[in-house]
């Protein structure tokens, strides 16, 4: 860990936790499946799922090669086979024509004016690259919504982690860009909307 990536938050445990469950109401037990961890930063939702699920094949990207770098160091640590690959958002997939079965994500998500009343433990300390995103911190979620038709397959799953606040948004995003998907916010531990699920059916 070093200030090229974000701290994992607890929050992101329960992304994957979320994730873990839906998996067997979507696809066939055994099935080969293919997933994405965008802008993967210290590797820990694209680690972590191929631990849990080892029959999983498992591709992480993110902008920044330092942080690539880490993530590959923590997962050769962990015993992790995770592909890597360097790129803007789903650029990598686009680029050579793959197609993915589910896809995560913990992309920038606070707005910019948020800064100024941030604490300086997380302003100075992590990557500004993997903290804002414009002026009501949506604008990568709304990236993603060009992207994703063209490289999610049917079934899929989309599983975001998303500002507190921001959910409604986030699944909107979502509903209109996927009219059949069945679209859940799920709230964390602390009650608060942080995750949202698209199930592509």
């Amino acid at each position: 860990m070093n200030e090229e990536v974000l701290i994992p938050r607890p929050e992101t445990e329960e992304l994957i936790y979320y994730t873990l469950r839906k998996l067997p109401a979507i696809f066939m037990e055994g099935q080969k499946l293919r997933l994405a961890d965008i802008g993967t930063g210290s590797g820990a939702i694209a680690i972590t799922m191929k631990l849990e699920k080892s029959n999983l094949m498992v591709t992480a990207t993110d902008i920044a090669e330092p942080s690539l770098e880490v993530a590959r160091k923590n997962a050769e640590s962990l015993g992790a086979e995770v592909e890597f690959m360097q790129g803007d958002l789903l650029l990598p997939f686009m680029n050579i024509n793959e197609k993915v079965d589910i896809l995560l994500s913990n992309p920038p998500y606070i707005p910019e004016d948020d800064h100024k009343s941030m604490s300086v433990v997380v302003t100075g300390h992590e990557p500004h690259r993997a903290l804002f995103a414009g002026i009501d911190g949506l604008d990568f979620y709304r990236r993603f919504m060009e992207q994703l038709p063209l490289i999610m397959k049917v079934p899929g799953l989309i599983g975001f982690e998303v500002g507190a606040g921001q959910g409604e948004a986030v699944a909107d995003l979502l509903k209109r860009t996927f009219p059949a998907a069945e679209v859940s916010i799920i709230n964390d531990i602390n009650e608060k909307d942080r995750m949202v699920f698209a199930e592509l059916k």
